[in-house]
C-alpha cells in the first residue's frame, strides 16, 4: 500500500480574506473604543460641572458670595473662614477639543454683586438632556446653550466691550460708528 504523505497549505487567497476580515474587525473595534472614549469624556465634565455647582453653593451659603476666581488643578478654600471646598478643581478632560469643542479649559465668570456666576463648558456628543456643543452652568442649573448672548458686556484686556447684533452676528459695539448714515454724491 502506497501511503502519501500530503501537507495541506492554506492557499494566499484564503490567507487574504482572513486577514482582510481581522482588518475590518479591528477598524470597527477602534471606532467604537473611540467613541466610547469620547462618551466617557463627556460624562467626567457632566459629573464635575455638578460637582464644581455644588462646591460653589457650599461656599456662598458659608462667604456669602460666590469666588471672584475658580482656577482648574487648584483648591477652592474660603475667603474669610479657610474652609476648604474642593481639594482640587477638576480640569477639562484631554483632549478638550472633542468634536465640536475648543481647546480650552472650563471658563468661570462672576457677576458684578458675586451672587451669580457662568461657568463655560462643552459637550462633544449629545446626551439625553443636552444637545452638542457650548453649556452654560450657573446657580440655577444647566443650560442648554453658550452662556454668551450678544448683547453681553464681555471684557477683553481688562476693558469693558458691550456688544451688538448686526446682521445676524455679533459685535463689539466699542469703536463701531453705529446709527450715522453716510450719504454719497
Amino acid at each position: 500500500m502506497k501511503s502519501s504523505a500530503r501537507l495541506k497549505f492554506f492557499t494566499l487567497i484564503e490567507l487574504l480574506i482572513v486577514i482582510s476580515i481581522i482588518g475590518i474587525i479591528i477598524s470597527i473595534s477602534f471606532v467604537s473604543f473611540s467613541n466610547v472614549r469620547q462618551k466617557g469624556r463627556d460624562t467626567k465634565r457632566i459629573a464635575d460641572i455638578k460637582l464644581i455647582q455644588k462646591s460653589l453653593e457650599d461656599y456662598y451659603r458659608d462667604e456669602g458670595s460666590y469666588p471672584a476666581t475658580l482656577t482648574p488643578g487648584q483648591s477652592l478654600i474660603g475667603s474669610s473662614s479657610n474652609t476648604i471646598y474642593m481639594q482640587i478643581i477638576p480640569q477639562n478632560p484631554s483632549p478638550k477639543n472633542d468634536g465640536v469643542c475648543p481647546d480650552r479649559e472650563y471658563t468661570y465668570e462672576i457677576a458684578a454683586t458675586s451672587t451669580s456666576y457662568k461657568m463655560d463648558f462643552c459637550l462633544s456628543e449629545s446626551t439625553a438632556q443636552l444637545t452638542a456643543g457650548e453649556k452654560c452652568a450657573t446657580p440655577q442649573g444647566v443650560l442648554n446653550r453658550d452662556c454668551f448672548l450678544c448683547g453681553d458686556t464681555i471684557s477683553y484686556s481688562g476693558e469693558p466691550y458691550p456688544t451688538v447684533l448686526i446682521g445676524g452676528q455679533c459685535w463689539l459695539a466699542k469703536n463701531l460708528n453705529v446709527g450715522t448714515k453716510i450719504n454719497s454724491g
